[in-house]
């Protein structure tokens, strides 16, 4: 199975939470670019207001991929959007997945849930990190 370098990871890590700051601060449905919303941004500060955002068009980026992601699992896109937007725990998010996922009925030790946070972690970090990187050489040939 392919996998990404501690250093793509990372990256991804970080491009990711940087999206999930974006979308928590709710430019995802007003994009704040007048002056106006500026203004009433310092006014009405969001929680969690240190948290570094992306700029707009990275976003919307990478709300595509997220998407696309949507369309293809609802459960992991569910997963990574309570992760990297609202911050829930990782042992959170796997225990809400493996409800959703897990049709036997049993309830699996915490271990399972760690195992599952990592493993959908790594399989969506890899296909985030393709199409992020396919859609960037679009732009710049486009």
């Amino acid at each position: 199975m392919e996998k990404l370098t501690p250093e793509q990871t990372q990256e991804i890590e970080n491009l990711m939470e940087t999206w999930g700051a974006w979308v928590y601060s709710g430019r995802l449905e007003k994009r704040e670019v007048s002056m106006l919303g500026q203004l009433m941004a310092r006014v009405n500060p969001q929680k969690y207001q240190n948290r570094p955002m992306c700029d707009d068009d990275t976003g919307l980026l990478i709300d595509e991929i997220m998407q696309e992601i949507k369309i293809e699992s609802e459960p992991a896109f569910e997963f990574l959007v309570n992760y990297y937007v609202y911050l829930a725990s990782n042992t959170q998010v796997a225990i809400r997945y493996y409800r959703k996922t897990d049709k036997s009925g049993k309830r699996p030790c915490l271990r399972t849930y760690y195992y599952v946070a990592n493993r959908v972690l790594d399989e969506y970090r890899l296909k985030i990190h393709k199409r992020f990187n396919q859609l960037k050489s679009l732009q710049k040939t486009g």
